[in-house]
């Protein structure tokens, strides 16, 4: 699967175009270096090659905002977006593209957390203490996308 079916659907914006744009070389440079190999390490390479390390824990940490995201009403939604719009362009424009460094997206929500109005604020940590999971298993656990 590639693009969308690969899950390159942003969690927080919806966009998948830059990220299919900016992986369909890597893909196709696996693919016709490893084209005599078995399906399976064909597969897996090809996995390896649109989904590596960094891009897994950006995807948890993305999936930690849309969860937050989809819990908040139409002000506090707004709040967030305010926050978040406060940062840097080179700082969004790596978190929206999908192409900043896990660094860098820890870097741009804590930012928005820093910029966000304490109500936002409060309603990041009650959300954090109601489903600790959610933040812990980003930070440390595996995510849905992951090959097992």
């Amino acid at each position: 699967a590639f693009g969308a079916a690969a899950g390159f659907v942003h969690p927080v914006t919806g966009f998948q175009v830059m990220r299919s744009i900016l992986t369909a070389p890597k893909l196709a440079a696996c693919l016709k270096e490893n084209w005599d190999k078995d399906l399976d390490s064909l597969s897996a390479m090809s996995w390896n090659a649109i989904w590596n390390s960094t891009q897994l824990q950006n995807r948890r940490l993305y999936l930690v905002g849309l969860d937050i995201l989809t819990r908040l009403n139409l002000s506090e939604t707004q709040s967030f977006f305010d926050a978040f719009f406060k940062g840097s362009r080179s700082e969004l424009s790596g978190f929206l593209l999908g192409s900043g460094s896990t660094k860098e997206v820890e870097s741009s929500m804590w930012n928005t957390f820093n910029n966000a109005s304490w109500k936002t604020r409060r309603l990041i940590i009650q959300h954090s203490m109601r489903h600790p999971h959610t933040v812990l298993s980003s930070l440390f656990g595996k995510n849905r996308l992951e090959a097992s």
